[in-house]
Order: structure tokens, then C-alpha cells, then sequence
């Protein structure tokens, strides 16, 4: 019944603002929440679904193009653009794959918010209370300001509720870095702040350089080089209470204190919805598995009860997401003291990336999303033309407009690409390259002349986005640069 109360509230709160605007327009008034409500709306309601369906009609799309530029002209003639309209158009261009007016986009909003004269800046509620791959480029701009990066001093955070949070345990950790105001009291503040002081994360971290292309992913990559060069530790360490609780879980598990282990997580489309273009199959990663039991250490799978079962019987194979040890700390210990992780294209990646634990990452796609350090390794997701069957080149993979493509549709109707998913044996090596390359032993598998074929490969092409001639700082699987060696 209370269920059933908001879904009629928002009903009604939705068919009021479309009433408001249509009148407001009529007269000729612009007011910028109503824009907002009908640029969003042209976009979520009509665009994505156009680009998303199996049935995709390329006229249909074109028209839904022209009436949203049309709109978007309309406003621009009446009224000077601001920042948060400009992120609503930036979702536009990246949807359709529009790199110009897409990097404009962001331009204009790190322009009209004026950082340079906010001295406490404010964490938007939505992105970072609701996903947890956001932790990525709140560290950024966190150590963006330890390094004196903004004249940003502080930032704020408002949440209601602190359960309405993510994880709520994480979010004890984050109150170190973050001045969290929780409660009604402190959130009716929230709108009024946000709106002076949004500090714009997702799309841009603040540097010491004049970025010309403004975009968070590869400035958070750019923050952490600098961050690595000063020998910096990382902002985040699981404290004294929480491991001692957490072990106490663990032995019950059957993990020892000093066994080591390995998380993996992939990601599926049962929590969050599919996504081809990310979603993974977890039976591609059994040989990997076995690999890290038969050299001594223990598999967490991480998730959720959502996750699909895999037939694997040793017993240093746990997988934590389908257990009823799953929770709010063990989410955040696993994440933070495992000896690398194994991931795909998610944002749980992320938490263990802010407590400096290595990351192997299998299936990355968007290749404009690769932010990760020099301790970390990957193999991106290969792409195929449906137009003659050839997989692409690795310099087209990474380069616009394929490398922002974020959502299924893009690649598949727009682009008119196929995605080519990581096959066990490349998984494996990867994660066999990862184990060699951070154990204290000497072999190392990682080929020093490919990976510096493959980054030449991609000079010309700035794969870090608004960073002319900065490299990835991680490997790529040498095995898998030796059997793509035909995409250099």
C-alpha cells in the first residue's frame, strides 16, 4: 500500500510538471526546472528507448534528434545556459555518441561553476548515495584537494538517512574526508547549497594543468599519477574495529587470518538491468578460479543473492554474494584487503581501488572509463563490425566516439558493433600475469615490448581523454596483446 502511495504521488507530481511546462512554454516562459523536466524527459523517455530497442529505427531516432535540438536551440535563444542543463545535454551526446558537443558539454559546466571562488564545495545526492563505483572520483577529487589541486577546502555531503546510503558502513569511512549533514534538518539546506557549490565530480576532478577536454575519468588518473610520484598512501585502511570484527566472521567461513584471497566479481544483469556491453558470463573465469585456490589462496565471489550459481567444489572457493554472511562491512573488508580483485566493467571495482587494493579488470568497456593505476592490469571487451564481420583495431576501440559509448544500443544500432567477450583462457592468463607480476617471487610474465607496442598503438589517438600524450598507467595482459597482436 505505501508502495503503491509513491508510485501515485510521483504520477501525479510528473503530470503536474507536464502541465506547468506546456503552459509556462505556451506563454513563453522558461523557468529552469520545467527545461530541465522536458529536456530529461525528451531524452530518457524517448531518445534512450529509441537507441536501446531491439527493433531500432534509424529515422525514428533522427527525428527524436531533430525535436531535441530544436528544443535545445529554442532555449538557447531565449535564455543564457547553465550548468545543470548542460549536464541533462551531455547525457544527449553521449547517448548518441556525439564526442564534440559531448566534451563541449562538460567544458561549459566546470566553466559556469565558478570553482574558483567556492571555498565549501557539495557532493549531488543521486550518483554517489545510489552507486558505489562513484567512490572513484570522490577519492579524486578528495586527494585533488590534499594536493592542492582547488581552492576548495571542504565538502559537504546531505543525506536524509544514512541507510539511504549505498553501504552505510562505507559511509562511516568517508566521514574522515567528508562533512556529512544528516538529517531533515540539515537536508532542507541541500537544493539551495547544491545549486552554488556542486562540485561536479563526474565530470571533472580539478588539476595543476589547463585541461582543455574536461573529463573525470582520465583527470582521476591524472590526480592519482601525481598522488603515486609523491609516494602518497592511499586515503583509505580498514581500522583496528572493523578487521577485528570481520575475522571473527571470517573464521567462521573458514578463513584463517592469514590466509590471503582474491575477490571476483562480475557483473550480471539481474541487479541493476542488462547491459550487455558489461554483463559477463562467470563461468568464463572457472580456470582463473582454480588457479588462485591451486596457488594456496581463497576466491571470495562478491555480489549479491541476485547472481548466478556456479558449479565450483574447492572448498577456498567462497562465494560470499549467495552466503548468509553477506553485509554491509564484510562488502567493504573483502573489497579493501583482498590481495588483488577480479572484476569486469562495475563499480564495485572502485572501493577497492580507494583502499589501494590491485585491480584486474576483464571485459572493460568503455575504454573512456579506463581509470586505473599503476598497480592495476586489464583487457578490454573486443568489438566486432556487424557491417563485414571484422574485429576492430585497438586504436579504434579506444578512440572516439566508440570509446564514450556507454550504453547497449550505442554500440549496437548506432555504431553498428558486437561485442566480443573475454574468453577463459585470456582471463586466466590475465590473472596469472596479476598474481606473478605483485608476489614477491621474480618471474614475471609481463612482455615490456608489447605493452609499449600497444601504448605507442595509441599515441595519436589521447585515450585518456583532455591528456595529449599521458599513457594508461597500468599493463594489459600480454597474452592477450600477443593474440590480438593483427588490432595493434
Amino acid at each position: 500500500m505505501i508502495k503503491l502511495k509513491i508510485i501515485i504521488n510521483k504520477l501525479l507530481i510528473v503530470n503536474s510538471k507536464l502541465i506547468l511546462s506546456e503552459i509556462f512554454f505556451f506563454f513563453r516562459f522558461y523557468p529552469n526546472s520545467l527545461v530541465e523536466f522536458k529536456l530529461d524527459r525528451l531524452i530518457t523517455l524517448y531518445l534512450y528507448r529509441q537507441i536501446e530497442t531491439k527493433n531500432f529505427n534509424r529515422l525514428e531516432f533522427e527525428n527524436t534528434c531533430i525535436r531535441i535540438d530544436n528544443f535545445i536551440n529554442k532555449i538557447k535563444n531565449k535564455k543564457k545556459l547553465w550548468a545543470k542543463i548542460y549536464y541533462i545535454m551531455s547525457s544527449y551526446y553521449a547517448y548518441k555518441c556525439d564526442f564534440n558537443n559531448w566534451i563541449e558539454c562538460n567544458n561549459k559546466i566546470i566553466e559556469l561553476s565558478n570553482q574558483e571562488n567556492v571555498k565549501i564545495g557539495v557532493i549531488e545526492l543521486g550518483y554517489f548515495s545510489k552507486t558505489i563505483g562513484s567512490s572513484y572520483t570522490i577519492d579524486a577529487f578528495i586527494k585533488s584537494m590534499k594536493l592542492h589541486f582547488t581552492k576548495i577546502q571542504k565538502i559537504e555531503f546531505y543525506l536524509k538517512d544514512r541507510n539511504e546510503f549505498v553501504n552505510p558502513k562505507m559511509l562511516e569511512y568517508w566521514e574522515k574526508y567528508i562533512d556529512l549533514k544528516i538529517g531533515k534538518k540539515n537536508f532542507k539546506f541541500y537544493k539551495k547549497n547544491l545549486s552554488k557549490n556542486n562540485i561536479w565530480h563526474d565530470v571533472f576532478i580539478p588539476c595543476d594543468l589547463n585541461v582543455k577536454k574536461k573529463y573525470a575519468h582520465s583527470s582521476g588518473v591524472y590526480i592519482q599519477k601525481k598522488w603515486d610520484e609523491k609516494n602518497l598512501k592511499p586515503l583509505f585502511s580498514i581500522n583496528d574495529h572493523d578487521k577485528k570484527k570481520s575475522h571473527a566472521l571470517l573464521s567462521k567461513i573458514g578463513i584463517k587470518e592469514n590466509d590471503w584471497y582474491v575477490t571476483l566479481h562480475v557483473r550480471e544483469s539481474k541487479y541493476k538491468g542488462e547491459e550487455s556491453y558489461r554483463d559477463s558470463n562467470i563461468n568464463n573465469f572457472q580456470e582463473a578460479i582454480n588457479y588462485i585456490t591451486s596457488m594456496g589462496g581463497w576466491v571470495i565471489r562478491m555480489g549479491d543473492k541476485s547472481m548466478s550459481s556456479i558449479k565450483i567444489k574447492d572448498e577456498k572457493f567462497f562465494d560470499y554474494a549467495n552466503s548468509d554472511f553477506k553485509s554491509d562491512l564484510l562488502d567493504v573488508f573483502f573489497c579493501a584487503t583482498a590481495k588483488f580483485m577480479i572484476g569486469t566493467s562495475s563499480g564495485l571495482s572502485a572501493l577497492s581501488y580507494i583502499f589501494g587494493v590491485p585491480l584486474a579488470l576483464t571485459n572493460l568497456l568503455p575504454t573512456a572509463t579506463v581509470y586505473l593505476s599503476k598497480r592495476d592490469m586489464f583487457i578490454p571487451r573486443i568489438l566486432k563490425s556487424k557491417k563485414n564481420d571484422k574485429l576492430l583495431k585497438f586504436s579504434e576501440i579506444f578512440s572516439p566516439p566508440i570509446n564514450i559509448a556507454m550504453i547497449d544500443g550505442s554500440y549496437r544500432n548506432l555504431l553498428e558493433l558486437d561485442f566480443v567477450e573475454n574468453t577463459s583462457d585470456e582471463i586466466f592468463n590475465l590473472i596469472k600475469e596479476m598474481f606473478e607480476n605483485i608476489s614477491n617471487n621474480k618471474k614475471n610474465l609481463i612482455n615490456d615490448e608489447l605493452q609499449e607496442r600497444f601504448h605507442k598503438n595509441l599515441e595519436n589517438i589521447e585515450p585518456l581523454i583532455g591528456f595529449p600524450g599521458m599513457r594508461f598507467q597500468c599493463n594489459v595482459s600480454s597474452y592477450f596483446l600477443k593474440k590480438y597482436i593483427n588490432l595493434l
